[in-house]
């Protein structure tokens, strides 16, 4: 292995994992004492073990930042000891570091995408429900409305596993509502069937009632466990699932396939970021011209810019690919624009 890249990558390594223990420390000890404040009846151990299972979800979402701190540490350190003039009297240039850099971000934001991002939606998944038992909600569906093909729009009082109860069918021809079932009770099928019990049904001025009609549907078992979920409670794998379940259920679910693509780019945010410290890279005077506090700060806004635009775009395009890739091509654009002027 190339002795230039594996002092970079033990000098990197060292600095990111004490950036990711004082994050670590300082957002379970915040979420902790958050926990202790509303939570009083509560037994304090309880409680600390609770906010441990947040903290893997939190330093996925963060880690861009993590990995840009770590990076102008870094660099700092390089440029106080002097380490870059030798890097460059040996004939290592800048671009070289960058690339190594580079890789070494790449290799990290996909162990945290694959590995501990399936792990973190799990454990908040645990984290809500507890919290929701704490507050005394009941985490189960109520009140469903959604919207099935044939312009059938159901409405659900309750929901519990497979079982519903207090639903309403009502079918809509040509903008006039033609029919209208209602059950008291029902049960979904894997194979597309509702099987629902004691159904009065209402077409036109004829009234009839059924004990037992049989909804042909495109709404499976799974789609109904899907639309139960939050996105934030499922690996990113599963997500495209819950896309379709809420298309078939009339719902909306661009915010689901915004977060999905969110989750697949965050590498490319990740180096985005790593990349940020040498945007203020000064080649003859071998230092950041800015302060780093700067550096940080417009980090921050530019995180802070991208997820804004994101969510701007979705409200006025149909497509969650460009809502994701179109900030983050366009931050990279000038980043290596100005790398490449080094």
């Amino acid at each position: 292995m190339n002795i230039c890249f594996q002092y970079i990558l033990k000098s990197y390594f060292k600095r990111l994992f004490s950036v990711l223990f004082i994050t670590a420390l300082v957002i379970y000890l915040t979420n902790s004492f958050e926990l202790l404040g509303r939570f009083r009846d509560h037994k304090p151990l309880f409680l600390l073990q609770l906010s441990g299972l947040k903290l893997p979800y939190l330093i996925s979402e963060i880690s861009p930042l993590i990995c840009m701190l770590s990076v102008l540490w870094l660099v700092n350190n390089l440029v106080k000891q002097n380490e870059f003039i030798i890097f460059f009297n040996n004939c290592i240039s800048i671009r070289r570091i960058i690339k190594y850099l580079v890789l070494i971000n790449l290799c990290f934001s996909l162990f945290l995408l694959l590995f501990i991002s399936p792990i973190s939606s799990r454990y908040l998944a645990q984290y809500d429900q507890t919290i929701d038992y704490l507050r005394g909600y009941d985490v189960s569906r109520d009140n469903l409305f959604f919207k099935l093909k044939g312009e059938k729009f159901i409405h659900i009082e309750s929901l519990r596993n497979n079982l519903l109860s207090g639903i309403t069918i009502a079918e809509v021809q040509a903008n006039d509502l033609k029919r209208t079932t209602f059950c008291s009770l029902g049960r979904i099928k894997q194979a597309g069937q509702w099987n629902l019990e004691d159904c009065d049904i209402k077409d036109g001025n004829v009234q009839t009632h059924q004990d037992n009609y049989i909804l042909q549907t495109n709404v499976k078992k799974k789609d109904i466990r899907y639309f139960e979920y939050s996105p934030y409670h499922l690996p990113f794998w599963n997500l495209p699932n819950l896309v379709v379940s809420l298309q078939k259920l009339g719902m909306p679910s661009s915010f689901v396939e915004l977060y999905f693509y969110k989750q697949i780019t965050r590498p490319l945010v990740v180096i985005l970021f790593s990349l940020m410290p040498f945007f203020f890279f000064d080649l003859e005077k071998h230092k950041i011209w800015l302060n780093s506090s700067y550096v940080i700060v417009a980090s921050f806004t530019g995180f802070l810019f991208l997820s804004v635009i994101a969510n701007i775009l979705t409200h006025y395009t149909n497509s969650a690919v460009l809502c994701s890739i179109v900030p983050i091509a366009v931050f990279l654009f000038f980043i290596l624009f100005r790398i490449s002027h080094i």
